[in-house]
């Protein structure tokens, strides 16, 4: 049985591939606070989810930001190369295209990063996955069915988005572990769900709650000019939102 390594093995992304990979590789964990020895490194592949990311509750310095999506990243690429690991999968965040904070510059440095290692012959991937849907959180579909059918004025958007779950991830990643790239391109493709927002909240409420759909409105958006903050970072607002019944 081949051994892996799954940092932020205890967050939401990690606690089902867990579940989902057990039954086929032993398991190692590495979560924050834990050390982080050589030692751990005496496996056949590591997926990378530990990172710090924004929150509404908590605002991160840059510092911080570096020292996870960064620092840690480069000690887990480093002991991987010098340890032999032949697989280590990242996912990766594509938002510095669109906005450049702080967590947005981590995640670009992140990237480079990997592409350096990828230059010296470490195998490793990295994969930008849409709204991930996991056992306890049903995503952005959930959350505004759920307003419209506890009385609130909703207004969702007419736009496509794409989600993915974490158990399709854990098919994806266990094909690259074991060297089918091309069929973990395949499922990745696969397994991608997309949909318009507005159509399937409105086909939701009009199934399960009819009596609310009074409570839905319809929104647009449209691309904003960018903004140059004094920090001179320079933000592109995707969207305003625009009310209509």
């Amino acid at each position: 049985m081949k051994k892996i390594l799954i940092t932020g093995s205890r967050g939401r992304i990690g606690t089902d591939l867990k579940d989902f990979l057990k039954n086929d590789y032993e398991i190692l964990e590495f979560e924050k606070g834990d050390e982080l020895s050589e030692e751990k490194f005496n496996v056949d592949a590591i997926i990378h989810l530990a990172a710090l990311t924004p929150r509404k509750d908590k605002k991160f310095s840059l510092k911080e930001y570096i020292k996870v999506n960064v620092e840690l990243t480069k000690k887990i690429l480093f002991y991987s190369s010098k340890n032999n690991v032949k697989t280590v999968i990242i996912p990766t965040s594509w938002s510095w295209m669109f906005k450049l904070g702080d967590y947005q510059y981590s995640k670009l440095l992140q990237e480079k990063v990997a592409q350096k290692y990828r230059e010296l012959g470490l195998n490793v991937i990295t994969i930008e996955f849409p709204e991930v849907i996991n056992k306890s959180y049903k995503g952005i579909i959930k959350i505004l069915t759920d307003g419209i059918k506890n009385n609130q004025e909703t207004v969702v958007d007419s736009v496509n988005i794409s989600t993915i779950t974490t158990e399709a991830i854990a098919k994806v990643f266990s094909e690259f572990i074991e060297g089918k790239a091309k069929k973990a391109n395949n499922i990745y493709k696969n397994s991608i769900n997309v949909f318009n927002l507005y159509e399937r909240v409105k086909e939701i409420i009009k199934k399960e709650s009819p009596e609310n759909i009074k409570y839905l409105k319809k929104g647009v958006k449209k691309i904003r000019t960018p903004i140059i903050n004094d920090d001179k970072t320079i933000i592109f607002p995707d969207f305003e939102i625009e009310k209509r019944g």
